[in-house]
């Protein structure tokens, strides 16, 4: 049975993008360009996509409701990677892979408590909190987005070589 795997950071940093520019963000604006407005400003296409198909998110008449929501939101996709990663990790019969899912496993977890805290901090008005567990949620997701970067283009060079 092949498994693979692609860890679901991608929502999760375009929703860490989007945070990270509600607290740059200090001016009023409507509502219904709130979305947009910061959205640009994370030079990532896919915000605007993810945040407004959350109704939620759509409905929210403040910078700050908005900045919760993308924190849920992020949680959210992060709780689904981790409970993918065990799954995955439980079934998987390869033992190098198994043990790159535990290890993706324990940085999740990181993840988790960094967003879990950055949540908490924004609730208490610490923006510098917050930017400071956003950047280790950052640093984290990296890490784990090369792990497989690099074991991908390990089994393709090895591909490559059985193939010769």
């Amino acid at each position: 049975m092949k498994v693979s795997f692609t860890p679901t950071y991608k929502p999760t940093f375009v929703l860490i993008s989007f945070l990270t520019s509600l607290l740059i963000s200090s001016t009023a604006i409507s509502p219904n360009d709130l979305i947009n407005n910061v959205c640009q400003k994370t030079n990532n296409p896919l915000c605007t996509k993810i945040l407004k198909s959350n109704r939620r998110a759509r409905k929210a008449l403040s910078v700050r409701v908005r900045g919760e929501i993308a924190l849920d939101m992020a949680i959210s996709c992060t709780d689904s990677t981790d409970k993918l990663l065990q799954s995955l990790q439980r079934i998987t019969r390869n033992r190098q892979l198994r043990q790159k899912y535990k290890n993706c496993w324990v940085y999740y977890a990181l993840i988790y408590n960094y967003l879990d805290q950055a949540k908490h901090d924004f609730r208490c008005n610490d923006f510098g909190g917050v930017r400071k567990n956003i950047g280790a949620v950052l640093k984290e997701y990296m890490i784990v987005k090369s792990s497989f970067k690099d074991s991908w283009l390990r089994s393709r060079s090895l591909n490559k070589e059985m193939k010769s």
